[in-house]
């Protein structure tokens, strides 16, 4: 048995890469998206059915409002893909790979359909693989089991380029 809130797990390890936060600090972030679910009336919805592109936008505006609050952080979280049209593997690719070299102090949240329905966070890129901090305990997503977009089989990772975030500390 287990949760569907995959989406608020992604965005805790998220900013947890960003600015290390304690344990206690993460529990904290993770219930301020709990309770920001059940405000909005969406806490049974994810935890039965998962969160949904538009529930990470609410959650990740959310968070980056509690870490400047709560930690005087402010962290910069925005759409990677300004179009879906035109991303195939090796864009999408290369994209996450030179936002997330940029800077140590940087992370993106993914979601994928196929093989998992599925919210993570990916840390760092390499030409092969993709180093994730996942909720699941899943490490790494090799490049070869990748695919973008349609058609979803359970064979692949099906990577959605109109639901990747980056998040960084702002300058």
């Amino acid at each position: 048995m287990h949760d569907a809130l995959c989406g608020l797990y992604s965005i805790t390890n998220a900013i947890s890469n960003i600015y290390r936060l304690s344990s206690d600090d993460r529990e904290k972030l993770f219930k301020h998206l709990i309770k920001r679910l059940d405000k909005d009336k969406y806490v049974t919805h994810a935890v039965i059915d998962g969160t949904y592109k538009e529930h990470i936008n609410d959650l990740l505006k959310a968070a980056t409002a509690y870490m400047e609050k709560k930690h005087a952080v402010r962290i910069i979280a925005k759409p990677i893909f300004k179009r879906k049209a035109g991303v195939g593997l090796s864009k999408y690719w290369q994209t996450l790979t030179t936002f997330l070299e940029a800077s140590k102090k940087r992370a993106v949240i993914i979601g994928m359909h196929g093989r998992y329905d599925h919210w993570t966070t990916v840390q760092s890129m390499e030409e092969l693989s993709m180093k994730l901090l996942d909720s699941c305990g899943v490490r790494h997503l090799r490049r070869q089991s990748c695919r973008i977009g349609r058609p979803y089989t359970a064979k692949f990772y099906h990577l959605i380029p109109s639901q990747v975030w980056g998040l960084r500390l702002k300058d």
